[in-house]
């Protein structure tokens, strides 16, 4: 069985082709600059057609699907009811729902006999317990529009669970991990036995640390104060919350991407140093509140583009975490390469960098859903 699973963003997508049961990875690809003058596609409908013609043959196609409400928290057939919820919590993740409701909508004109199955990122996160996942909100908010934790990265951070054990050769059981996922869009997760048992992102991938462009956690009344102060639409006021806060608020560089406050912050940009230290004192500081949620921690990870690249920003995050048994050895953190552990051996706590791969966690799930429910 071969599985296609799609990677979109507004101007891009990266997919890979993945062959079961071996897991081999027949063919990967990456289009960019979609819809912009010397892209790869002049939309995302000719990007897809590229790739169905690329990939063939194609026995089903996953997708990273990022938030369906309540009912939709794990792997599911896409059908009109599924996407009406994906339209309904566009309000939670407009810049995830609306780029994947669009490429569904186009990978059923193209090619309608193919199943289509949506992995929802919520999935891993349904084993948070209640006191977890509640917010202090009027409990009709909860049962009328589904306000309540959700998490996010689901993908990844599941893929950490799965993966740490083996680079430790430990039982999943034994574990108390916790997983930092760090990239333009980072998120960190407490991971307790091989579960999910806390997440820093919430009701939407808008909140926890922060993120590239989007504000992380955030006094919901400093919203309101804005709002009135310059007489603002909520449209108006996501559309500033999802592009122009985050790293790039704090550090007034464009994107806020951690190579360019990197960069700026070693030439003296006073601004992009503040956004590097907010961004690790908010990672540290998770991962001090989980560590003592879970009464303990023996293992951390880092993932993503930031978690796996950047030796300096692990090193920050770490500097301060002595009093939980976490030291790095600097040579491993510095100049290793690959999956590997990056701590002191005789320190309690293992420190582990990887390459995620929430690819062939989709995949995974989509050949289960369609091994089991066949059309």
């Amino acid at each position: 069985m071969n599985i296609l699973v799609p990677n979109l963003g507004s101007t891009s997508l990266k997919y890979q082709l993945i062959e079961f049961p071996s897991e081999k990875v027949l063919s990967t690809g990456h289009l960019e600059r979609i819809g912009l003058p010397g892209g790869d596609a002049k939309d995302h409908r000719e990007a897809i057609t590229q790739v169905l013609q690329l990939s063939d043959p194609i026995h089903g196609v996953g997708f990273k699907a990022v938030h369906g409400g309540p009912k939709y928290r794990g792997t599911f057939r896409v059908d009109d009811e599924l996407l009406a919820a994906m339209q309904n919590y566009k309000i939670a993740a407009p810049l995830h729902n609306d780029i994947y409701l669009s490429a569904l909508e186009i990978f059923r004109s193209l090619r309608p006999e193919l199943p289509l199955v949506a992995v929802f990122e919520t999935s891993f996160h349904r084993t948070l317990p209640e006191y977890a996942s509640y917010y202090g909100v009027p409990q009709e908010w909860v049962n009328q529009f589904g306000i309540r934790k959700y998490g996010f990265h689901g993908a990844s951070h599941r893929y950490v669970s799965e993966q740490v054990p083996k680079i430790l050769e430990a039982l999943p059981e034994n574990l108390q991990l916790i997983s930092c996922h760090l990239g333009g869009s980072s998120s960190i997760c407490a991971i307790d036995g091989g579960r999910s048992v806390d997440v820093s992102m919430g009701f939407s991938p808008q909140s926890g640390v922060e993120n590239a462009t989007r504000h992380g956690d955030l006094d919901v009344f400093a919203v309101l104060a804005v709002m009135d102060q310059l007489d603002c639409s909520s449209m108006a006021m996501r559309e500033q919350l999802l592009n122009k806060g985050g790293l790039a608020g704090i550090s007034g560089i464009a994107g806020g991407d951690v190579r360019d406050l990197e960069r700026s912050a070693s030439q003296g940009d006073e601004r992009a140093l503040l956004a590097l230290e907010t961004f690790a004192y908010e990672i540290r500081k998770t991962i001090g509140s989980y560590a003592a949620a879970m009464g303990g921690i023996n293992a951390l990870a880092f993932t993503g583009g930031i978690g796996e690249n950047s030796a300096s920003l692990r090193a920050t995050v770490c500097q301060e975490l002595g009093l939980l048994g976490i030291g790095l050895d600097p040579v491993e953190n510095l100049h290793g390469l690959g999956d590997r552990l990056i701590s002191y051996e005789h320190l309690p706590v293992k420190v582990v960098v990887l390459k995620t791969n929430e690819e062939v966690i989709v995949a995974r799930e989509t050949k289960k859903l369609l091994q089991s429910k066949p059309a």
